[in-house]
């Protein structure tokens, strides 16, 4: 018995020492591994914490932008201003950035900021920030031959809220100093009559010379200067901030422009008395009076050329929509008439000489023939929209021309029996001029004189 029992013991002790080192072994192989693990996790974890921190320096570049946005409403100066938060964050920047006005980004190294509509709502201005920042690999590189991973984040902030108040605008000047806008500006004697609707300017608003204003309000993101000679009605607003473009989301108009951008057609001339174009859009023209010295036309709606108009020219307008991808002019003495039409063109508008036009816009129970309601003439050019010399000019409708100048000088007399509205990027007006109300009955956008106040906010 005491022999068997003592074999017993001495197998159990060489069994637990067999165990014992069967562990050890175990432990002795796998500590390189555990280690190797718990240091890729500890990287892993600081990839984490960068991540976060990341994420916080774009979501103050976005904020940022979006809030110098709300100052001057330039893209550019925004996803510079995001830029550069992001670059005082640590994020590696370059000394030559990039921005892309088609586009409307910005590129800076580590840093894209790009600019356009808002993704919660897609009327509002939105921002958004990708930044990347490159972290070393220290125990993970053991399983890679990279040396560095790169870790993003991105933002988007948008502009959203508030709605404009006071009186409607029926004389716009839409580009901010900043953007190279002059504001609205007159020169000698200049009498405007709008009872019933503002001047509002996005930069300064000066006058000079003599004349009456007679408006339901003056309003401008900048000075106002006018001579205490100078007859003036309606509460003057200086530093009244930036209007947005109350037609930026339109569809009907951004299509339009849109479409006249890439669109070609056969131009219109009336010269000699007689007029030229494209015969499958115009009609019954003819030379008329008692020794033939005037040009009648009736012009169809559909895309044509440029426009020039002489020679006692007498142009009628079919109800619709025109598209002229170049200029538009007239000379000596021109009349032009047209009820329920929409003129858009790529190039600029210039008169000369006598020119009696009146043309109306439709309303949103009248329009046909693709005629936008309220909209009587827009326009894509940044050069000039001038109506000078004499004659009579009877608006009923929106003029929109958001990066154009538009000047009216000498007796032009722009004019309306029921509303007008002239929205260009600067407006320069002499002579008499009068606007009895907004367009809203036929269909224009309804906004006032005084910027709301927009909040920033973050959105993804």
């Amino acid at each position: 018995m005491g022999f068997a029992g003592g074999r017993a013991m001495r197998r159990a002790r060489t069994s637990w020492r067999s165990r014992r080192g069967a562990v050890a072994l175990w432990v002795g192989l796998m500590a390189p591994v555990l280690t190797m693990a718990l240091g890729v996790g500890i990287e892993v974890t600081g990839w984490s914490a960068d991540q976060v921190e990341l994420q916080r320096t774009a979501d103050l570049a976005a904020s940022a932008g979006m809030m110098a946005y709300r100052i001057d409403a330039n893209a550019q100066a925004a996803a510079n201003a995001a830029a550069n938060v992001a670059e005082i964050n640590g994020i590696a920047g370059t000394t030559n950035r990039s921005w892309d006005a088609t586009s409307q980004t910005l590129s800076d190294n580590m840093i894209t900021v790009t600019f356009g509509s808002g993704i919660r709502v897609s009327s509002d201005p939105g921002l958004s920030v990708t930044v990347q920042q490159s972290v070393p690999l220290t125990v993970a590189h053991a399983f890679t031959s990279l040396s560095s991973v790169t870790v993003q984040a991105s933002a988007w902030s948008e502009l959203s809220g508030g709605s404009s108040t006071g009186a409607q605008p029926c004389l716009f000047a839409m580009k901010t100093a900043a953007a190279g806008g002059t504001g609205f500006t007159t020169n000698g004697y200049a009498d405007v009559e709008q009872t019933g609707c503002s001047i509002r300017s996005n930069a300064n608003i000066s006058v000079t010379g003599s004349g009456t204003f007679h408006t339901g309000g003056i309003y401008a993101a900048g000075t106002i200067s006018i001579p205490s000679w100078v007859t003036t009605s309606g509460t003057q607003v200086p530093n009244a901030g930036v209007l947005s473009d109350p037609y930026a989301s339109n569809t009907d108009v951004q299509g339009a422009l849109t479409t006249a951008a890439s669109s070609t057609g056969t131009a219109v001339t009336c010269t000699n008395e007689q007029c030229s174009g494209p015969s499958n859009l115009m009609q019954n023209c003819a030379m008329t009076g008692s020794n033939n010295y005037s040009a009648n036309c009736t012009l169809n709606p559909g895309t044509y050329g440029s426009w020039s108009f002489g020679s006692s020219a007498a142009i009628t307008l079919n109800p619709g929509l025109y598209i002229v991808a170049g200029n538009i002019s007239s000379s000596g003495s021109t009349t032009i008439t047209g009820t329920g039409v929409t003129i858009v063109t790529t190039g600029s508008v210039n008169t000369s000489g006598y020119l009696s036009a009146s043309l109306s816009a439709a309303s949103p129970a009248t329009a046909v023939n693709g005629a936008i309601p309220g909209m009587v003439m827009i326009g894509s050019t940044s050069g000039s929209v001038a109506l000078s010399g004499s004659g009579n000019v009877k608006l009923s409708g929106v003029v929109y021309f958001p990066n154009a100048s538009f000047s009216g000088t000498g007796w032009t007399g722009q004019s309306s029996t029921s509303c007008a509205e002239i929205l260009a990027g600067s407006i320069s007006t002499s002579g008499s001029s009068q606007f009895s109300g907004s367009c809203t009955s036929l269909g224009a956008t309804a906004f006032g004189s005084v910027a709301a106040t927009p909040s920033v906010a973050l959105v993804q």
